[in-house]
């Protein structure tokens, strides 16, 4: 006599529909990044898909089972899932300190004033004390002549040049951009720093006029260290973002 066949297992054909079943919308080879449980979060879900987009990542989300899930190719899945990872290190990384600001920095620009008295004594807006000598003597006198540097040797030329200006338009406007720029870096580099690398880069820029300049040049002004005091300030801002680029 035949023996009934026994039952089979009962199998729950929804679930393997849930479990197989993609997306239409999405083509069949690719893969989904985003875990089995999608997005956590609609943050997550638009961050990634602005890093994707900025790395020219093909990608397509798509909504399944009440679950948000993000497909790529799977050629750059590696890629993509690297991207990813370097983007969310880097959003979770610590914020760098704040730069430290140098107290009394507003000051800096005060001591550029000597530059106005002496300009006013040689024009003769204030009378000049009578240890000086005469003011029609400073100009030929202090003035940056690199012939007589080099033939007289009169070196002290490269210090006595940024003191003088040809007139008002040239000395206030010097003032004006010099009181600028030596305040922001005496912010970050201190007042004392400050003057230091100004003076010492204006004086290091006549230098070189002297050195490199082969026919006779002459030059007043205090540019050379302004032009200095911002190649400072370019330089310590330049190093600041780099050492943030590495933490």
């Amino acid at each position: 006599m035949p023996q009934p066949l026994p039952h089979a297992p009962a199998i729950n054909v929804h679930a393997r529909l849930r479990w197989r079943v993609r997306p239409a919308s999405v083509p069949a080879f690719w893969r989904n990044i985003s875990g089995a449980s999608g997005f956590v979060s609609y943050r997550q879900r638009r961050d990634w898909r602005l890093v994707l987009s900025a790395c020219d990542i093909p990608h397509r989300l798509s909504q399944f089972n009440s679950r948000e899930c993000l497909y790529v190719p799977p050629l750059l899945e590696r890629v993509a899932l690297r991207e990813l990872t370097a983007f969310d290190e880097e959003r979770h990384r610590p914020a760098p300190p704040p730069p430290v600001i140098h107290a009394h920095w507003k000051l800096a620009g005060c001591f550029l004033l000597p530059l106005l008295v002496w300009h006013g004594m040689r024009m003769g807006w204030w009378p000049v004390p009578d240890w000086l000598p005469a003011p029609r003597l400073w100009l030929p006198a202090g003035a940056l002549d690199t012939l007589q540097v080099r033939l007289h040797g009169q070196w002290y030329r490269v210090i006595t040049a940024l003191t003088l200006h040809a007139d008002a338009a040239h000395l206030f406007g010097n003032l004006a951009f010099g009181a600028l720029f030596l305040a922001l870096l005496a912010r970050s580099a201190g007042i004392g720093r400050a003057l230091w690398l100004t003076l010492a880069g204006g004086i290091l820029g006549n230098c070189l006029a002297v050195a490199l300049r082969r026919q006779p040049v002459e030059s007043i002004g205090f540019s050379t260290a302004l032009f200095a005091c911002i190649g400072a300030l370019s330089g310590l801002m330049a190093l600041r973002h780099a050492g943030r680029r590495e933490m």
